[in-house]
């Protein structure tokens, strides 16, 4: 895995003190991201599947096999339209930078170059999502990341960043 000594977040911070074994938003926060239009829940919002309206999401979809995007914790489940999963270390705020490192990690896997994996991930209209285990990364197509709302990986970064800056946690 890329590792460096130090990471840097927003760069003013040490994100190697980020307690990444929790979330760092409340349930709310992540609701609130959640879609209320285009499309309907099959239960309770960030509980179930969302099925959206717009026909480009469903046929990716339908390939899948799927309806919706399922939710729980209010965090969807992205993994059934996924095209690759990496862990990350340090996944900051920075998206550029987490989109470098799942690139590369993402090519040593696939043996290809770090040019070949950005240039399949265009042409096909995807993108990193970054998860809010604030590690793992799944290529998803970008329909399907912008259409289906969530507050993601880099939120919680942000945010464990601000409490550290704020000194309410040590790690």
């Amino acid at each position: 895995m890329a590792t460096s000594t130090k990471n840097r977040g927003s760069g003013s911070v040490d994100n190697s003190r980020i307690d990444r074994s929790k979330l760092h938003s409340t349930y709310e926060e992540r609701l609130a991201q959640t879609p209320v239009n285009n499309g309907k829940w099959t239960g309770e919002r960030g509980e179930s599947t969302f099925i959206h309206e717009n026909d480009k999401v469903n046929e990716i979809l339908i390939e899948v096999k799927k309806d919706g995007i399922d939710y729980s914790n209010a965090i969807p489940d992205f993994s059934p339209v996924s095209k690759g999963k990496v862990e990350i270390e340090g996944m900051s705020t920075d998206r550029n930078r987490n989109f470098k490192k799942a690139d590369e990690l993402l090519a040593e896997e696939w043996g290809v170059t770090t040019k070949e994996v950005k240039k399949f991930r265009k042409q096909n209209k995807l993108t990193w999502h970054e998860l809010n285990d604030m590690r793992s990364m799944e290529l998803v197509p970008s329909i399907i990341n912008s259409k289906f709302g969530h507050l993601g990986g880099v939120s919680e970064v942000g945010k464990a960043e601000k409490k550290l800056l704020e000194g309410e946690f040590d790690g």
